[in-house]
């Protein structure tokens, strides 16, 4: 299990609704636009961005195609979480 924050967030979930809000405004889409493209619910990318759901895979592919990036750059981005250092060197800092 993933650790959390106050609020029950956890911090994977956090990072991954900054790195999909970073992307969707990239792209130039609202929370509406990228929902109709990827045929999932408007408050569902909204409570993903927010840090609130963990999504399944098969919504992350969605997700992906929507953003009309690959599946690979969405976890790169993340694991960059939004410009911040990697897992891997956030993890040898600790060590």
């Amino acid at each position: 299990m993933a650790k959390t924050k106050a609020g029950g967030k956890s911090k994977a979930n956090a990072a991954l609704g900054r790195t999909l809000y970073a992307l969707r405004i990239e792209k130039g889409y609202s929370q509406e636009e990228l929902s109709f493209r990827c045929e999932i619910d408007r408050s569902y990318v909204s409570q993903l961005e927010r840090g609130e759901k963990e999504p399944c895979l098969g919504v992350l592919v969605k997700l992906s195609e929507g953003l009309d990036t690959d599946l690979s750059e969405l976890f790169r981005r993340f694991e960059g979480d939004s410009g911040g250092p990697s897992i891997a060197k956030r993890n040898a800092r600790i060590r």
